[in-house]
């Protein structure tokens, strides 16, 4: 299981801390032990807020010099701007209970700050007391799973990493609310991609024995 500590992001919800190309409207990292960290754009506090920095995917690595203004109110992008080719829309997924999903991480999902890896969100409607299982399978890379939403505070009663057998997880949770949740896709190795099987059904399921002996 990973050290599930919180960072910030700048993208789709997931971990706490997660950046990515260009700005992106929303926070991603994975939830630590306090509450889910993340950049809310219509929080309207006189606390400290952070910028963060970042690169396109590819090439990966990039480093060099670069210019950061700040200026009171909206600013259209200009046509052939850096940022107008960097700033492009994270895709939406979304799942219904009784549905199963194929999808594939990869670079061009969020890439989280605080460990390295890949995350990808799935929104999910969910009600007050409904309780479901999430299960998240890859053949590809070690599965680590995460919920968000409204009334989850953190901590690894939300997330899981092996639960679901042969290094897959296995979520079992009970929406706090009536309202949108987000599943998110995360692997526990770094700069993993690859194929998965995102399920969700009604109902608890017990926790798998079978170990991860995976070797990547």
């Amino acid at each position: 299981m990973k050290n599930a500590s919180p960072s910030t992001a700048a993208t789709p919800p997931i971990r706490p801390d997660r950046p990515s190309a260009a700005i992106r409207v929303r926070a991603i990292g994975r939830p630590a032990n306090s509450a889910a960290s993340g950049l809310d754009p219509t929080a309207r506090t006189r606390a400290p807020n952070r910028v963060l920095v970042n690169t396109t995917n590819s090439p990966e690595r990039q480093t060099g010099s670069f210019s950061l203004s700040i200026s009171d109110g909206a600013k259209p992008v200009q046509a052939g701007s850096a940022a107008g080719a960097d700033c492009r829309t994270v895709p939406s997924h979304a799942i219904d209970v009784g549905q199963s999903q194929q999808g594939t991480l990869s670079r061009n999902d969020v890439l989280l700050n605080s460990d390295s890896t890949y995350a990808q969100p799935w929104t999910i409607q969910g009600r007050t007391g409904q309780t479901i299982t999430i299960d998240l399978e890859s053949d590809e890379f070690d599965s680590y799973l995460f919920l968000r939403g409204p009334g989850i505070s953190g901590g690894r009663d939300f997330q899981d990493d092996d639960s679901g057998g042969n290094c897959h997880a296995r979520l079992t949770a009970t929406f706090p609310q009536t309202a949108e949740y987000e599943i998110v896709v995360n692997t526990a190795d770094h700069y993993a991609t690859g194929a998965f099987t995102l399920s969700v059904t009604s109902g608890s399921k017990p926790k798998s024995v079978a170990r991860c002996n995976r070797t990547q």
